[in-house]
Protein backbone atom coordinates (compact mmCIF):
# COMPACT_ATOMS: atom_id res chain seq x y z
CA UNK A 1 0.00 0.00 0.00
CA UNK A 2 2.78 2.38 0.87
CA UNK A 3 4.53 1.50 -2.40
CA UNK A 4 1.33 2.20 -4.36
CA UNK A 5 0.97 5.65 -2.83
CA UNK A 6 4.67 6.30 -3.48
CA UNK A 7 4.11 5.34 -7.14
CA UNK A 8 1.43 7.99 -7.46
CA UNK A 9 -1.79 6.23 -6.45
CA UNK A 10 -4.50 8.60 -5.18
CA UNK A 11 -6.58 5.84 -3.54
CA UNK A 12 -5.67 2.25 -2.60
CA UNK A 13 -8.23 -0.57 -2.58
CA UNK A 14 -8.18 -3.13 0.22
CA UNK A 15 -10.36 -6.04 1.37
CA UNK A 16 -11.63 -6.67 4.90
CA UNK A 17 -12.82 -9.73 6.83
CA UNK A 18 -14.30 -9.71 10.33
CA UNK A 19 -12.30 -11.97 12.64
CA UNK A 20 -13.71 -14.10 15.44
CA UNK A 21 -12.68 -11.43 17.96
CA UNK A 22 -14.55 -8.72 16.02
CA UNK A 23 -11.57 -7.06 14.42
CA UNK A 24 -11.19 -6.37 10.69
CA UNK A 25 -8.33 -8.16 8.96
CA UNK A 26 -6.93 -6.74 5.72
CA UNK A 27 -6.49 -9.70 3.36
CA UNK A 28 -7.78 -10.41 -0.13
CA UNK A 29 -8.70 -14.10 -0.14
CA UNK A 30 -11.80 -15.77 1.30
CA UNK A 31 -9.54 -18.55 2.56
CA UNK A 32 -6.01 -18.39 3.93
CA UNK A 33 -4.86 -21.54 2.09
CA UNK A 34 -3.77 -19.82 -1.11
CA UNK A 35 -1.30 -17.29 0.31
CA UNK A 36 -0.44 -18.49 3.80
CA UNK A 37 0.60 -21.67 5.61
CA UNK A 38 -2.85 -21.89 7.24
CA UNK A 39 -6.11 -23.53 6.22
CA UNK A 40 -9.76 -22.54 6.29
CA UNK A 41 -11.86 -19.41 6.00
CA UNK A 42 -10.14 -16.16 6.83
CA UNK A 43 -13.11 -15.11 8.98
CA UNK A 44 -12.78 -18.25 11.13
CA UNK A 45 -9.55 -16.95 12.71
CA UNK A 46 -8.92 -14.41 15.44
CA UNK A 47 -6.69 -11.47 14.58
CA UNK A 48 -3.92 -12.93 16.76
CA UNK A 49 -4.14 -16.26 14.93
CA UNK A 50 -3.98 -14.55 11.55
CA UNK A 51 -0.88 -12.67 12.65
CA UNK A 52 0.84 -15.98 13.40
CA UNK A 53 0.44 -17.12 9.80
CA UNK A 54 3.23 -16.75 7.25
CA UNK A 55 1.59 -14.36 4.76
CA UNK A 56 4.39 -14.86 2.22
CA UNK A 57 4.07 -18.64 2.19
CA UNK A 58 2.11 -19.14 -1.02
CA UNK A 59 3.74 -16.56 -3.32
CA UNK A 60 5.65 -18.00 -6.27
CA UNK A 61 6.66 -16.51 -9.61
CA UNK A 62 7.97 -19.69 -11.23
CA UNK A 63 5.16 -22.20 -10.93
CA UNK A 64 6.17 -23.46 -7.50
CA UNK A 65 9.89 -23.92 -8.11
CA UNK A 66 10.62 -21.34 -5.43
CA UNK A 67 8.77 -19.37 -2.76
CA UNK A 68 10.94 -16.30 -2.13
CA UNK A 69 8.68 -14.68 0.48
CA UNK A 70 8.35 -17.59 2.88
CA UNK A 71 9.37 -16.47 6.33
CA UNK A 72 8.27 -12.89 5.59
CA UNK A 73 8.47 -11.04 8.90
CA UNK A 74 5.50 -8.69 8.54
CA UNK A 75 2.21 -9.95 9.98
CA UNK A 76 -1.22 -9.65 8.39
CA UNK A 77 -2.49 -6.16 9.29
CA UNK A 78 -5.76 -5.13 10.84
CA UNK A 79 -7.71 -2.25 9.33
CA UNK A 80 -6.92 -0.22 12.45
CA UNK A 81 -3.18 -0.71 11.87
CA UNK A 82 -3.47 0.29 8.21
CA UNK A 83 -5.36 3.48 9.04
CA UNK A 84 -2.85 4.32 11.77
CA UNK A 85 0.33 3.68 9.79
CA UNK A 86 -0.36 4.40 6.10
CA UNK A 87 -1.00 7.92 4.83
CA UNK A 88 -3.65 8.10 2.13
CA UNK A 89 -7.27 7.29 1.28
CA UNK A 90 -8.72 3.82 0.84
CA UNK A 91 -11.46 2.12 -1.14
CA UNK A 92 -12.69 -0.57 1.26
CA UNK A 93 -14.13 -3.79 -0.14
CA UNK A 94 -16.40 -5.75 2.21
CA UNK A 95 -15.74 -9.32 1.13
CA UNK A 96 -18.75 -11.13 2.62
CA UNK A 97 -22.45 -10.83 1.83
CA UNK A 98 -23.35 -10.53 5.52
CA UNK A 99 -23.79 -7.48 7.72
CA UNK A 100 -21.06 -8.49 10.17
CA UNK A 101 -18.22 -6.65 8.39
CA UNK A 102 -20.39 -3.55 8.06
CA UNK A 103 -21.26 -3.74 11.76
CA UNK A 104 -17.59 -4.06 12.71
CA UNK A 105 -16.66 -1.16 10.43
CA UNK A 106 -19.35 1.03 12.00
CA UNK A 107 -18.07 0.18 15.50
CA UNK A 108 -14.52 1.01 14.45
CA UNK A 109 -15.51 4.38 13.01
CA UNK A 110 -17.59 5.30 16.05
CA UNK A 111 -14.65 4.45 18.30
CA UNK A 112 -12.17 6.25 16.02
CA UNK A 113 -14.12 8.96 14.14
CA UNK A 114 -10.87 10.30 12.64
CA UNK A 115 -10.65 7.12 10.55
CA UNK A 116 -13.59 8.31 8.44
CA UNK A 117 -11.20 10.68 6.67
CA UNK A 118 -9.20 7.65 5.51
CA UNK A 119 -12.17 6.10 3.69
CA UNK A 120 -12.66 7.25 0.11
CA UNK A 121 -15.57 4.83 -0.33
CA UNK A 122 -16.82 1.35 0.62
CA UNK A 123 -18.23 -1.24 -1.80
CA UNK A 124 -19.42 -4.81 -1.82
CA UNK A 125 -22.58 -6.94 -1.79
CA UNK A 126 -25.99 -5.36 -1.30
CA UNK A 127 -26.74 -6.61 2.22
CA UNK A 128 -23.67 -5.16 4.01
CA UNK A 129 -23.58 -2.01 1.90
CA UNK A 130 -27.26 -1.23 2.43
CA UNK A 131 -26.74 -1.80 6.16
CA UNK A 132 -23.83 0.65 6.10
CA UNK A 133 -25.86 3.18 4.09
CA UNK A 134 -28.67 2.98 6.64
CA UNK A 135 -26.52 3.34 9.75
CA UNK A 136 -23.66 5.49 8.48
CA UNK A 137 -24.99 7.41 5.44
CA UNK A 138 -22.20 10.00 5.57
CA UNK A 139 -19.70 7.36 4.41
CA UNK A 140 -19.56 7.01 0.62
CA UNK A 141 -20.57 3.51 -0.51
CA UNK A 142 -21.86 1.65 -3.56
CA UNK A 143 -22.70 -1.77 -4.98
CA UNK A 144 -22.13 -3.25 -8.43
CA UNK A 145 -25.89 -3.38 -8.96
CA UNK A 146 -26.20 0.35 -8.22
CA UNK A 147 -23.32 0.99 -10.60
CA UNK A 148 -25.06 -0.99 -13.37
CA UNK A 149 -28.39 0.79 -12.91
CA UNK A 150 -26.69 4.18 -12.99
CA UNK A 151 -25.05 3.46 -16.33
CA UNK A 152 -28.27 2.05 -17.79
CA UNK A 153 -30.24 5.09 -16.66
CA UNK A 154 -27.61 7.37 -18.16
CA UNK A 155 -28.18 5.78 -21.56
CA UNK A 156 -31.81 6.95 -21.32
CA UNK A 157 -31.49 10.34 -19.63
CA UNK A 158 -27.91 11.51 -19.94
CA UNK A 159 -28.42 13.10 -23.33
CA UNK A 160 -30.45 15.91 -21.75
CA UNK A 161 -27.94 16.43 -18.93
CA UNK A 162 -29.91 14.67 -16.21
CA UNK A 163 -28.45 12.28 -13.62
CA UNK A 164 -30.84 9.78 -12.06
CA UNK A 165 -30.79 9.26 -8.26
CA UNK A 166 -28.73 6.09 -8.86
CA UNK A 167 -25.96 8.31 -10.23
CA UNK A 168 -25.91 10.78 -7.34
CA UNK A 169 -23.54 10.83 -4.36
CA UNK A 170 -21.73 7.65 -5.34
CA UNK A 171 -18.85 6.09 -7.28
CA UNK A 172 -19.30 4.90 -10.88
CA UNK A 173 -16.93 2.42 -12.52
CA UNK A 174 -16.88 2.34 -16.34
CA UNK A 175 -15.14 -0.46 -18.32
CA UNK A 176 -12.85 1.05 -20.96
CA UNK A 177 -14.52 -0.93 -23.76
CA UNK A 178 -17.92 0.56 -22.83
CA UNK A 179 -16.92 4.21 -23.08
CA UNK A 180 -18.21 4.47 -26.66
CA UNK A 181 -21.74 3.88 -25.33
CA UNK A 182 -21.55 6.51 -22.56
CA UNK A 183 -23.27 9.71 -23.67
CA UNK A 184 -20.96 12.69 -23.36
CA UNK A 185 -17.83 10.65 -22.67
CA UNK A 186 -15.51 11.81 -21.32
CA UNK A 187 -15.98 15.52 -20.50
CA UNK A 188 -19.75 16.00 -20.31
CA UNK A 189 -20.23 12.70 -18.51
CA UNK A 190 -17.59 13.35 -15.85
CA UNK A 191 -18.77 16.94 -15.40
CA UNK A 192 -22.39 15.79 -14.95
CA UNK A 193 -21.30 13.17 -12.41
CA UNK A 194 -19.11 15.67 -10.56
CA UNK A 195 -22.04 18.09 -10.40
CA UNK A 196 -23.99 15.30 -8.68
CA UNK A 197 -21.19 14.51 -6.22
CA UNK A 198 -20.19 11.32 -8.03
CA UNK A 199 -16.66 10.21 -8.87
CA UNK A 200 -15.89 8.20 -12.02
CA UNK A 201 -13.40 5.32 -12.19
CA UNK A 202 -12.25 3.94 -15.54
CA UNK A 203 -11.70 0.17 -15.39
CA UNK A 204 -10.08 -2.25 -17.78
CA UNK A 205 -12.21 -3.89 -20.52
CA UNK A 206 -15.21 -5.92 -19.38
CA UNK A 207 -14.50 -9.56 -20.29
CA UNK A 208 -16.60 -12.66 -21.02
CA UNK A 209 -16.80 -13.41 -17.30
CA UNK A 210 -18.54 -10.05 -16.85
CA UNK A 211 -15.66 -8.68 -14.80
CA UNK A 212 -13.13 -5.92 -15.38
CA UNK A 213 -9.49 -5.95 -14.44
CA UNK A 214 -7.25 -2.97 -13.94
CA UNK A 215 -5.54 -0.87 -16.57
CA UNK A 216 -1.95 -1.97 -16.06
CA UNK A 217 -0.11 -0.98 -19.25
CA UNK A 218 0.48 2.35 -20.94
CA UNK A 219 -1.02 0.92 -24.15
CA UNK A 220 -4.32 0.28 -22.36
CA UNK A 221 -4.76 4.00 -21.69
CA UNK A 222 -5.57 4.80 -25.33
CA UNK A 223 -9.40 4.46 -24.99
CA UNK A 224 -9.19 6.92 -22.08
CA UNK A 225 -7.65 9.86 -23.89
CA UNK A 226 -8.82 13.16 -22.35
CA UNK A 227 -10.43 11.35 -19.40
CA UNK A 228 -9.77 13.22 -16.15
CA UNK A 229 -11.27 10.88 -13.54
CA UNK A 230 -9.78 7.98 -11.58
CA UNK A 231 -8.16 4.98 -13.27
CA UNK A 232 -8.18 1.53 -11.65
CA UNK A 233 -4.82 -0.22 -11.89
CA UNK A 234 -3.19 -3.20 -10.24
CA UNK A 235 0.27 -1.98 -11.21
CA UNK A 236 0.59 1.72 -10.45
CA UNK A 237 4.35 1.50 -11.02
CA UNK A 238 3.71 0.81 -14.73
CA UNK A 239 1.79 4.07 -15.17
CA UNK A 240 4.12 6.47 -13.39
CA UNK A 241 4.88 8.23 -16.68
CA UNK A 242 1.33 9.56 -16.61
CA UNK A 243 0.54 9.57 -12.88
CA UNK A 244 3.54 10.94 -11.08
CA UNK A 245 3.54 11.51 -7.30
Amino acid sequence: MQAAFAAGARVVELDIHRTTDNQLAVFHDWQVDCRTNGQGNTASYSMAQLKNLDIGWGYTADGGMSYPFRGYKEAMPSLTEVFQSVEGEFLVNIKSSHTREAEALIRLLKKNPEFAEKIWSVYGAEIPIHYLQKHLPQISSFTKKENKYCLLSHLLTGWFNYASPMCQNTIIAVPSNYTAYIWGWPHRFTQLMKHNNTQVIAMGPRNKAATSEGIDKMSELKPLENFSGYIWTNKAQNLTEVFKP
